[in-house]
């Protein structure tokens, strides 16, 4: 059947691609902020923007079962060649975060295995860090830019 289906029919097999659905706001914001940008800014305040962000990145093999496959005659003989991988419930992960100006990039700060972003390590690590490299790379007078994640939304962090 799947020779005719390819040889016949000339159609091949197509996985489906998760993604993340964009609404119509969210393409916009980014459009409409740099149109800001362009229209309230003068040329050198805009060469003060610091960018960051932060990234989880995990440790742990990734498994998909769509593309890993043992080719065996029985499930002993599968066994025996891996088919059966066990795996952590939850993977551990390392959080790295890094910032980004027109002159260059910070210095990155690494987490501790297994640490989340919370708005008190944010307020410790990240604004001491920050504070450096940006007079390090774009003086003493800049804007801090990052995106609306909970820690940097937190009472404490816009305080």
């Amino acid at each position: 059947m799947s020779r005719t289906i390819r040889d016949d029919l000339h159609l091949h097999v197509n996985h489906f691609t998760i993604e993340s659905y964009l609404y119509y706001d969210h393409k916009q914001q980014p459009i409409s902020f740099t149109y800001w940008v362009r229209k309230s800014l003068r040329k050198i305040d805009r060469e003060k923007f610091l960018f960051t962000d932060e990234k989880y990145f995990e440790l742990d093999d990734p498994f998909d079962c769509s593309s890993d496959r043992v080719y065996a005659a029985s499930w002993q003989e599968a066994d025996e060649h891996g088919r059966i991988r066990p795996t952590a419930k939850f993977s551990q992960r390392i959080l790295i975060w890094l910032g980004t100006s027109k002159n260059g990039l910070t210095a990155r700060i690494i987490f501790e295995l297994g640490d989340t972003l919370t708005h008190k390590n944010y307020n410790e690590a990240f604004f001491w860090h920050a504070q450096v490299d940006d007079q390090r790379l774009l003086g003493d007078d800049f804007i801090y830019q990052h995106d609306n994640a909970r820690s940097h939304t937190h009472k404490d962090s816009l305080a």
